[in-house]
């Protein structure tokens, strides 16, 4: 499975996920979610999709496939889980909150326009901007002010955690790496991206491309699939 890019780093310990609000169906047991899909590319590779299931207590991404392999953060706890059906292993990330010094933030500017002509999503106005740090262009996105601000509330979550991740690891981050846009996109900012709302379309110079397919703002699912295999070697990379 391609994990999604903002994955920086992941993910022993055993989880226990706060109560999820449950119903049954044919005996078995469900949590409502809201569902988004998307189509991502990475520099140099196939287009492929991504799936965020997010619920009230955790947040799973996949390709789209019950079955496969995917990435789980417990909202609650911050931890993050990367489970590998194949090798039968999970990675794990316990949330540890930065003790670094960091350099001084890049100066953080945004450009927006907002087309009255573009199709509007669910009666909202789409609205572009562009995010630069000293100047250099780290990202263009393209969202909906308003719209699944839960959604937009878990994934301003999930960047903090990775940002947290990064700052703990900034060590081993290369020198050719650390450019205004990765210090603004990756340390200092993580979330500025999703203060506009949720992400319809992402791009930037490298040639990552993020676009939403589809979404549904309230859906049954088995609560399975917010469970983690047991049986399965669990290691850290700390």
């Amino acid at each position: 499975m391609m994990l999604p890019r903002v994955l920086l780093a992941i993910v022993a310990c055993t989880v226990m996920l706060p109560s999820l609000a449950l119903s049954q169906e044919n005996g078995q047991a469900l949590v409502e979610v809201i569902v988004l899909s998307f189509e991502e590319q990475e520099p140099g590779t196939a287009v492929y999709p991504v799936r965020m299931l997010i619920s009230d207590a955790a947040m799973r991404f996949d390709d789209g496939r019950d079955d496969g392999d995917f990435v789980l953060m417990n909202r609650k706890s911050r931890s993050l889980f990367s489970v590998n059906h194949e090798e039968q292993t999970i990675l794990v990330v316990e949330y540890r909150a930065a003790g670094i010094e960091l350099p001084p933030p890049p100066e953080l500017t945004v450009t927006e326009q907002v087309d009255d002509a573009a199709p509007r999503i669910m009666g909202r106005k789409t609205v572009s901007r562009d995010y630069h740090a000293d100047g250099e262009l780290c990202l263009q996105v393209v969202a909906v002010p308003g719209l699944l601000e839960a959604a937009v509330d878990a994934m301003s979550e999930y960047a903090g955690v990775l940002a947290a991740r990064q700052k703990n690891t900034l060590e081993s981050v290369p020198d050719f790496m650390r450019t205004p846009c990765f210090f603004a996109r990756y340390i200092h900012a993580p979330a500025q991206y999703l203060e506009n709302g949720l992400p319809i379309q992402e791009r930037d110079a490298t040639g990552y491309r993020r676009s939403l397919v589809d979404f549904d703002e309230s859906r049954q699912v088995a609560r399975a699939l917010f469970s983690l295999p047991t049986g399965y070697e669990r290691f850290s990379l700390d």
